[in-house]
């Protein structure tokens, strides 16, 4: 019944998310819930590549939240033990307002199941600030994404067949548009993520994510205009932008949303060392906010 309950809930989870990012491929990848309590869930993501004994990655928490965070993983894995060891170190983006000194980094130890159709990591884990102090504590179960895709299709075959649930909700239903869906980050109207990057001039590209639909945009960086009635085509537009030490604000505001009825604008920022791509829903005079710490 337990286990039944917690793929209920990662179903839900799925079924809500139209977001994240796609910059690397990864040979792991699991879905599931940081559990802090019996009543308290987060959504979490883990996905990481093993080289050796040291594994690198990404997390995604408390997704679609309030307090949506991407941060990143290393740690150590143990393929004689399946022993799996890791950390979240810095963040690469988040929609919280709490300061960086004040973000909680999940760790946990503990057996990783490869091996099994059903791969999956179940342990406890703890939460620390930077400075090392102990900020929460609980459970993490997470799954493959081939389970959860397995699952889905189970569900979804049960789905299809009652006659109480119209077209529409089985189509937002299928197993491959929730899993599809899942590789975007949605940049929403009166929306602010905060990034962070590392030099104090980036790459900064727009356009016309899927068909062009007459969506026209204007942009600014730290309140100044930068793109003015910019009509959007699946061609890019490219700016590179200063920056200045500290936070910088780019701000999307939809002046015609086209045919379709919100702007849905593709937003790419980059330097380096570091990619975001973001996909936007802004209703015609809305806007929002991309907030660039630079460190």
């Amino acid at each position: 019944m337990k286990s039944k309950l917690i793929f209920f809930l990662f179903f839900n989870f799925f079924a809500s998310i139209v977001f994240s990012q796609k910059a690397e491929k990864f040979d792991y990848e699991f879905l599931g819930v940081l559990m802090l309590n019996k009543t308290q869930l987060y959504s979490y993501k883990l996905e990481f590549n093993i080289d050796k004994d040291s594994i690198r990655g990404y997390s995604y928490t408390d997704i679609e939240g309030d307090n949506e965070t991407k941060s990143y993983v290393f740690g150590t894995f143990d393929e004689n033990t399946n022993e799996l060891m890791f950390e979240e170190k810095d963040v690469l983006y988040t929609k919280s307002d709490v300061l960086t000194d004040e973000f909680c980094f999940i760790k946990s130890r503990g057996k990783l199941k490869l091996r099994s159709a059903k791969k999956s990591f179940d342990s406890d884990f703890e939460g620390v600030y930077p400075n090392g102090e102990v900020c929460a504590s609980g459970k993490i179960k997470i799954v493959g994404t081939k389970f959860v895709q397995k699952k889905l299709k189970k569900i979804y075959k049960k789905v299809k067949k009652k006659k109480r649930i119209d077209s529409v909700v089985k189509e937002k239903l299928r197993p491959d548009k929730i899993l599809t869906k899942f590789g975007k980050t949605n940049l929403n109207e009166d929306e602010t993520i905060t990034i962070f990057l590392n030099k104090n001039q980036a790459k900064f590209e727009i356009w016309d994510y899927g068909k062009e639909d007459g969506d026209i945009v204007d942009v600014y960086i730290n309140g100044k205009k930068v793109l003015a009635n910019l009509k959007l085509k699946t061609e890019k537009k490219k700016l590179l932008i200063n920056l200045k030490k500290g936070s910088n604000t780019i701000e999307v505001k939809t002046i015609n949303s086209g045919k379709i009825k919100t702007n849905t604008a593709k937003i790419k920022i980059y330097e380096a060392n570091r990619f975001y791509e973001f996909l936007s829903n802004i209703n015609k005079g809305k806007s929002a906010k991309i907030n660039i710490v630079v460190k």
